[in-house]
């Protein structure tokens, strides 16, 4: 009714030719009655009106593209000439607002017919050239009217609006100042505009033009601020994927990060804090993913926040409703009480008359109290009901605004799930391979926060912050994991069962727990978590699971893997086991065998579900060492060096310390040399790995440990200038200041070596100011930073260097006793301050450290004065060694020999009995 109004308004000033948008509108309406064949009929009858009319042409590829008459809807579609200037109207029909409803129609028919028109060339013509130009002008029609169409109401808010704009508004329905999205259908806009760019970069990549098919999904980032969320979302998607599955092959590593930050751009975005330029293709892959990911999240919140506001205005609406009805009979109650009232008194009247008019006077009065008490009560009441309170509540409470645009179905919420969580997977790939765990943990922290009851996001959390050395965090999010409540999202694991998949997540959770807590020596957690993983492994119904996905007769396709992990719980466990039989709260050697029993069972049981694991049979060559089954433990280690990894440095490193035991000195020599050789191999088997950057510190530091096993080999075989020469570069690579220590000759020879001397002159502050330079001068911390778990190994080997040198001093062959002393004297006012550094005292084992190194060093101090001759002394230091370590056996045994100097026979045996006790396989 509107379009024949405004058609008969200006039908006088249309052109002959003009008037087929009649035509238009006629094959319209019987399109919408589905009168195809009418409409077909109607549009073809006058061959000289689809000479210049566009829309009946879309119209006609419409209808024969939906009978699948491909061949004649692409016969129009090609016809189509809409980047002609000429208008098929007049200007004045497009000012006053008269075609703005029809031009609005007719560009959405158009961008239909040029995407159909694209799809046909592509998959029926077999001509992507073609296919790829009708998406590309499909997708710049879109551009173009959705920009002109926001520049105009940005105008019009601004410079308040054009003569055109204000002859629109005041002509037609729509007003600029209404958005942009009740000007047009900007739905199908999006929609469209999304689709071109997914079919114009599907043909460039089976084409491999990756780098056009990149330009153009950056460019249409620039048009999602005019579309809708969801153009946005699914463009970001498509970036990060193109730039994961497509990463460039130059090595980014490489450039130089000094001339690429003086460059201006970067240093132009880090100076205003506005922008995030990427350095690299992986960069962007990573910040695409990240951003749809919050796009994604805060998609996800905004409905589900709209649905729980819509759902309290319904139950607020119903409490409404209910609160009327129980006003209403409320009200009705009391008018039936005061008309039973009413006819009450009214029956007392008639029966009162009979009497004395003082009788009938005083009854009157009696009633009218009675009355008005009743009154007075039932308005007490109707003052005391809790309807009005409520309804005054009600009524000042101000619902907040629900806006049922945002709220989605479930299945339009399953698929941004859906999303949501392969973003999720990309990004963790990505930030893995980069070794950046700590984006990785708040990326999955925020996708946490979603589902808090997900054992599976629980257990990602817990990896994420495992890799980036948060290892107390990461035992309690494996806690979290392990909760009876938790439970499994089975959107991502279509047809699995959930018990089973559950019981996978938790058993790993197990085995993640263990391993962290073995890290930070928590000897307890670590049997507990391990001897849980080693149960959870061993469930039947779970193993019956992975026996089942490996078979023939599976035919549905699993979107999950399940792993046999007995032998990883297995080996686990005998670690925690070995390392809870060496923990100083462990007094008694019985317990110390038991463990070392269970460790070895655990071990056997690991290697017979796979013997070629080289980190099983280490770990059964260490077991059968702890037992003092020596030649068992060589023959286990040699079988790992000649048949699974002959380059393994600990192997070699294990061999040299076995052949020592039975003084085999020269073999042990090199084998330690071969361990030296092979250190720079990356290994598999050691526990001590965090993460990429730490680990190179870390074989360092192991290879200063084999060095100070050579020197000690050496001393064994009596050498002087070899062990010296070793003590002079060590001294340098553990980075001890030059003011600690000086070069001195040593009595009995020319020869030098380092003496290190307590600074006498120095309080314990101005000690640790000195200790605070060094190690922030020192070459370690400035390529690792302030670790503390670097500079806890560093600590240990500074003491196990000043140890060796103490007993280097004390040889016979030496006999440097008084430079021993004074070696002592400055370990313990070196690491007596060290232990009060700042780093250490925000380390969660400090008096763990402070009992081991203080005792350690308290001891060697008392075999220094008891070599020198001062029992007194000597004892006292071990009576220290043992109030800081009860179960130091070195420190009992040294008491036990100064009262068996001394004849106090009775005393010697009670502390090596007690020595006998913590430790009976030693040769003391």
């Amino acid at each position: 009714q509107k379009f024949n109004t405004l058609y008969h308004k200006h039908k006088k000033a249309l052109q002959p030719e003009d008037q087929s948008i009649l035509d238009v509108y006629y094959v319209e309406t019987k399109l919408q009655e589905n009168k195809t064949k009418e409409a077909l009929e109607w549009a073809l009858s006058d061959f000289k009106v689809l000479e210049y009319n566009q829309d009946l042409k879309c119209l006609l590829g419409q209808i024969y593209y939906e009978q699948k008459m491909y061949p004649q809807a692409l016969q129009y579609f090609n016809k189509l000439d809409h980047q002609s200037n000429k208008q098929q109207f007049l200007p004045e029909w497009y000012k006053d607002g008269t075609l703005q409803t029809c031009q609005s129609v007719s560009v959405e028919l158009l961008i239909n017919a040029l995407f159909r028109r694209g799809w046909l060339e592509a998959h029926h013509n077999n001509d992507p050239q073609r296919a790829v130009k009708s998406y590309e002008e499909c997708f710049n029609l879109i551009s173009s009217n959705v920009q002109a169409i926001a520049y105009q109401y940005h105008s019009g808010d601004k410079d308040g609006s054009t003569a055109a704009t204000q002859s629109l508004s005041a002509s037609s329905n729509a007003s600029v100042h209404d958005g942009p999205d009740k000007l047009i259908n900007l739905e199908l806009y999006s929609y469209r505009a999304y689709q071109c760019i997914v079919q114009i970069s599907r043909i460039m990549l089976q084409t491999g033009q990756l780098s056009p098919c990149l330009t153009n999904v950056r460019a249409s980032l620039q048009l999602s601020s005019h579309l809708e969320d969801f153009f946005h979302r699914k463009m970001l998607f498509k970036l990060g994927l193109l730039t994961f599955h497509y990463l460039s092959p130059v090595d980014w590593h490489t450039i130089n990060p000094k001339l690429f930050a003086a460059s201006t751009l970067y240093a132009h975005a880090n100076k205003n804090n506005d922008c995030y330029i990427p350095r690299s293709i992986d960069e962007e892959a990573i910040l695409a993913l990240m951003v749809h990911q919050r796009l994604c999240q805060l998609t996800l919140q905004r409905s589900i926040k709209h649905k729980h506001r819509r759902r309290a205005q319904e139950l607020r609406l119903q409490k409404q409703k209910a609160l009327t009805h129980q006003q209403t009979l409320q009200k009705l109650q009391l008018q039936q009480q005061q008309q039973q009232q009413q006819q009450h008194s009214a029956a007392q009247h008639t029966v009162v008359i009979r009497e004395d008019l003082k009788e009938d006077q005083q009854s009157d009065d009696e009633g009218d109290i009675e009355e008005s008490k009743t009154d007075a009560l039932l308005s007490e009441d109707v003052s005391s009901l809790p309807s009005t309170s409520v309804t005054s509540a009600v009524s000042s409470f101000q619902p907040q605004v629900v806006n049922v645009k945002y709220i989605l179905k479930d299945e339009e919420m399953e698929k941004i799930e859906n999303e949501n969580l392969l973003s999720l997977l990309f990004l963790t790939i990505l930030l893995s391979v980069k070794r950046e765990f700590y984006g990785l943990s708040r990326c999955i922290l925020r996708s946490l926060n979603e589902r808090q009851m997900d054992c599976r996001r629980w257990y990602k959390y817990a990896l994420s912050l495992y890799g980036n050395n948060q290892l107390n965090e990461c035992i309690r999010a494996c806690h979290h994991s392990l909760q009876h409540d938790t439970t499994i999202n089975t959107v991502s694991y279509r047809g699995g069962d959930t018990k089973v998949l559950r019981h996978y997540f938790i058993l790993s959770s197990c085995l993640l727990a263990a391993r962290s807590a073995l890290l930070l020596h928590d000897d307890k957690s670590a049997l507990s978590y391990g001897r849980a993983a080693v149960r959870l492994s061993l469930d039947k119904h779970y193993l019956n699971a992975v026996q089942q996905q490996y078979t023939q007769n599976n035919v549905e396709l699993i979107h999950y893997i399940l792993v046999d992990q007995r032998c990883l719980a297995y080996l686990l466990f005998s670690i925690a086991c070995s390392q809870s039989a060496y923990s100083d709260t462990l007094c008694s050697f019985e317990d110390r065998k038991s463990l070392h029993k269970l460790a070895m069972k655990s071990v056997i049981r690991a290697c017979i579900l796979s013997p070629r694991n080289q980190t099983i049979v280490f770990n059964l060559a260490l077991c059968r060492a702890d037992l003092g089954d020596v030649d068992g433990a060589l023959i286990d280690v040699r079988s790992l060096l000649q048949n699974l990894h002959p380059y393994h440095a600990e192997s070699w490193h294990l061999l040299s310390l076995l052949l020592s035991s039975k003084r085999k000195w020269m073999e042990s020599y090199r084998a330690i040399d071969q361990a030296l050789r092979y250190c720079t191999f990356i290994s598999s088997s050691s526990l001590n790995k965090f993460n990429c950057g730490n680990y190179h510190s870390l074989r360092v530091f192991y290879r200063y440990k084999l060095k100070l096993t050579k020197l000690k080999i050496l001393m064994k075989q009596n050498r002087i200038s070899s062990p010296l020469q070793i003590f002079n570069e060590l001294s340098k690579m553990l980075d001890f200041n030059e003011r600690f220590y000086k070069m001195a000759k040593l009595p009995n020879s020319h020869k030098l070596c380092p003496l290190f001397q307590p600074l006498s002159s120095k309080s314990n502050e101005e000690v640790l100011e000195i200790l605070q330079e060094d190690s922030s001068n020192s070459a370690q911390f400035k390529r690792v930073g302030h670790n503390e778990h670097i500079m806890f190994s560093l600590l240990l080997l500074r003491l196990e260097y000043i140890l060796t040198l103490t007993s280097f001093y004390l040889q016979e062959s030496v006999a440097a006793h008084k430079y021993a002393f004074h070696c002592m004297e400055f370990a313990l006012q070196f690491f007596g301050a060290s232990i009060k550094n700042d780093y250490f005292q925000r380390y969660d084992f400090n008096r763990a450290i402070q009992a081991k190194i203080l005792s350690d060093i308290y001891c060697k101090m008392g075999e220094c004065c008891e070599v020198l001759q001062h029992s007194s002394l000597a004892l006292s230091h071990y009576k220290t060694a043992i109030t800081y370590n009860a179960s130091h056996y070195k420190a009992l045994i040294g008491q036990s020999r100064i009262y068996l100097l001394n004849n106090d026979l009775l005393q010697s045996k009670s502390f090596i009995d007690t020595a006998l006790k913590i430790n009976a396989y030693s040769h003391q």
